[in-house]
């Protein structure tokens, strides 16, 4: 099972960063996944999220695809 911001490695350049489905009854928001891929030395951010914890895993992840030094959001 998944958690809100468990990273998920697709490949040595692309990781997925898992959201949250909406959740009412605990008044939890609904979060998206994001992907994270890098491409040369451009970093490619696709659905940033929210809240810190999901934030904090998206810089994980950027870490973990490998070098860059262009973010492309």
């Amino acid at each position: 099972m998944t958690a809100l911001g468990d990273l998920i490695e697709i490949d040595d350049e692309t990781v997925l960063v898992r959201g949250q489905e909406l959740d009412v009854e605990h008044d939890q928001p609904d979060v998206a996944n994001a992907l994270v891929h890098r491409v040369g030395d451009t970093l490619v951010l696709v659905d940033t999220g929210v809240t810190a914890a999901f934030r904090a895993a998206l810089r994980e992840a950027a870490g973990r695809v490998g070098p860059w030094s262009r973010p492309w959001c």
